[in-house]
């Protein structure tokens, strides 16, 4: 299984529609190059910063793949659904965690730090992130069974619906998309620094999330975009770390370990003394400071209220019916495991191929001829197993739980096979001829790398690299090339 991360296929086209953008703000005179310049400065820093620590992330996956639950093929339809859900499940998660912990939103806020909201805010990513430790929130993902690389895949296809979301341009999506999709009018919320707008709409591609957990705020006015504490620099160092600046310091101040741990990890505003400035105090301070009319709940709004709850519950019962009508589908499937192995030396064979018999199902064996199959044949289910060199094998199931293949050498390779001759001048018919030849056993105990380089140390025999990739055989009156 390969993919192509949609995120790199995309960059060009984010960067053509940025500057689109760009060019309509300067005609209306709205532009401000120093933020869209500091945008794309932060953007280029997080590029080599991904490229070493993507790696990492992808390897961590792949470990933890190891101990998985459940066998999730991607060929299956209902992997990529769960796979999506899953993905976007995470994020929400994730993006909500990292406005409420200082640890998180130190790198966060980079993503928030722009006063404009625009395509090119889009891609403000922080550098820091992989240090908080964002990667975990997907880390159960390949646990639960689902390939490593269809997890990255996931996320590179969230980052890429996210960008459009960055813009003042579409005022509205319809409203069929505005119930169920992260919009722009959705994500505006979530960038402006109006007390009624912070830390709601947290979704990534889905703004289901918000209306199950209570974030979720419409858009009932123009937002402030923004940090609370607004900067004014476009100096993109400045941007990334002046947060981890401001932290470090109140953590170097503090008197004792509670309040060092409380400033890494409380909501970003905490303090120990009673003016805090976390969103949950500015909030509650303003309700203070409502008239007690404003306080009344009148009947309309008691079952708007309920109304609101019921749908909620609606999509909490539809999306786990769907996730567990995915684990039944792949509950009917048939997870077959095995080795392959020469039946004289019991060494492994790599790359054999194994099928299904009667499906299109099948894999190939590993290094190690260790093989795994996930086929929705019920058992005893009979598999065919084939490799050059050896004779084909056809094999059930039963009822063990790994199979051991024993696949007999090919006959043919059994007999010597004359590769060179050399006799007489042809006038003396009987002439002694002499001649080389290599069997099944030369050719497995040999050094050389393949079957010409075998052949190209025997007498009279001439080997030809006329390419990187070809090679040519040249005997005495016979040829053969591969």
């Amino acid at each position: 299984m390969r993919f192509i991360s949609l995120l790199y296929i995309s960059l060009p086209l984010m960067a053509i529609l940025i500057l689109l953008e760009a060019w309509a703000l300067a005609k209306e005179q709205t532009l401000n190059r120093k933020d869209l310049v500091a945008s794309f400065l932060v953007a280029l820093g997080r590029i080599p910063i991904a490229a070493f620590t993507n790696g990492f992330i992808l390897a961590l996956y792949i470990t933890l793949y190891r101990y998985r639950i459940f066998d999730l093929s991607s060929n299956n339809w209902y992997t990529w659904i769960l796979c999506f859900l899953c993905d976007d499940f995470s994020f929400y998660w994730f993006h909500r965690v990292s406005h409420k912990s200082r640890f998180l939103w130190a790198s966060h806020q980079v993503h928030h730090s722009s006063n404009h909201f625009t395509l090119s805010a889009g891609i403000r990513v922080p550098w820091t992130s992989e240090l908080t430790g964002n990667f975990l929130f997907w880390a159960w993902m390949p646990l639960l069974g689902i390939p490593p690389l269809m997890v990255i895949f996931a996320k590179s296809v969230s980052v890429v619906y996210q960008f459009w979301l960055h813009t003042e341009k579409i005022l509205k999506m319809p409203f069929w998309f505005e119930a169920f999709f992260n919009t722009p009018s959705h994500h505006r919320v979530h960038h402006g620094s109006n007390l009624k707008y912070l830390d709601k709409n947290h979704g990534g591609t889905l703004i289901i999330w918000d209306k199950m957990f209570g974030t979720f705020q419409t858009e009932t006015g123009r937002a402030k975009y923004g940090l609370r504490h607004r900067l004014k620099t476009a100096n993109p160092l400045v941007i990334v770390f002046h947060e981890w600046h401001r932290l470090l310091k109140d953590v170097r101040r503090s008197p004792s370990w509670r309040q060092k741990f409380c400033y890494f990890f409380k909501a970003p505003g905490w303090s120990p003394e009673d003016n805090s400035k976390t969103t949950k105090k500015l909030l509650t301070a303003g309700i203070v400071g409502l008239q007690k009319g404003c306080l009344k709940i009148n009947k309309t709004k008691t079952i708007t209220n309920k109304i609101s709850k019921m749908k909620k519950q609606l999509v909490a019962i539809f999306i786990s019916s769907l996730l567990l009508s995915c684990l039944a589908v792949h509950a009917q499937t048939n997870t077959i495991a095995g080795v392959v192995r020469n039946s004289e030396t019991n060494e492994s064979i790599s790359g054999a191929s194994i099928l299904v018999k009667g499906s299109p199902e099948g894999t190939y064996a590993d290094e190690k001829g260790y093989f795994k199959i996930v086929t929705r044949e019920k058992t005893p289910v009979t598999l065919i197993i084939s490799s050059v060199g050896y004779q084909p094998a056809e094999v059930s199931s039963g009822e063990s739980p790994e199979l051991v293949v024993q696949m007999k050498p090919s006959s043919s390779l059994e007999v010597g096979v004359v590769v060179a001759a050399t006799r007489a001048p042809l006038r003396i018919l009987e002439s002694p001829v002499s001649v080389e030849k290599f069997n099944y056993n030369n050719i497995i105990n040999s050094p050389a790398s393949s079957y010409y380089d075998i052949a190209g140390t025997l007498k009279g025999v001439d080997l030809t690299t006329s390419s990187l990739l070809f090679k040519t055989i040249s005997t005495r009156g016979f040829n053969g090339s591969g």
